[in-house]
């Protein structure tokens, strides 16, 4: 091989790794910020529904565990599945009441299905068992006192919808393939995400006072 031919073959080396590391530093730069953007929007998910419901620290604490469990163990769910979505979802179904509904047939917050939570669990068992309801029926005594396993049904659901129908008409399938229900979420989400922008204004703007 040529002086000419190493220079270059070395040269060429150099480009690669300063490109792989350019690469790796954007990728880290932008989950580091995904990160931060899923945690204001943790907070703001608290303070909403300690202003908007009333819910007490307990089952607001319930349901943070969720959302940070999945941030730190299966952060595409975090990705594909916002805090904000879930306000939107947990509005639209039950104005934040741990209820009965559907003949009975669906319950708590989120009016999460015997066969959905099933259908999940069974997809998603480590989840399940990493907040301690793995395998427990899905009935009222249990459900109720458990919005950490609501909360995680109702997210798995919308995250397999969104996998199997796309982001367009997972809403809709949520509840039963109504496009009317998948119309009323994006508005209460466009408010949402409103209402969390000037949150985290307001949040860093205090940050550097």
């Amino acid at each position: 091989m040529d002086d000419l031919l190493k220079k270059r073959l070395v040269k060429f080396i150099i480009t690669a790794c300063l490109l792989f590391f350019i690469i790796l530093l954007i990728f880290e730069i932008y989950e580091i910020n995904r990160r931060k953007d899923y945690q204001y929007k943790i907070e703001f998910f608290q303070h909403y529904l300690r202003d908007n419901y009333g819910l007490n620290d307990m089952i607001i604490a319930d349901f943070v565990e969720v959302f940070e469990m999945l941030n730190e163990k299966r952060p595409d769910i975090a990705k594909k599945i916002s805090p904000l979505e879930m306000i939107a979802i947990g509005e639209k179904e039950t104005n934040f009441k741990n209820i009965k509904g559907d003949g009975d047939d669906s319950l708590g917050f989120f009016q999460v299905q015997e066969p959905t939570y099933w259908f999940v669990k069974n997809k998603y068992e480590d989840l399940f068992y990493e907040i301690n309801f793995l395998g427990l029926p899905w009935i009222w005594d249990n459900v109720r006192v458990r919005p950490d396993a609501q909360l995680l049904s109702s997210m798995l659901y919308l995250y397999y919808l969104k996998d199997r129908f796309s982001e367009e008409y997972a809403y809709s399938h949520y509840n039963g393939g109504n496009m009317y229900y998948h119309q009323d979420i994006m508005v209460i989400i466009n408010e949402i995400e409103e209402k969390y922008k000037q949150y985290r204004k307001q949040k860093e703007r205090n940050q550097y006072d």
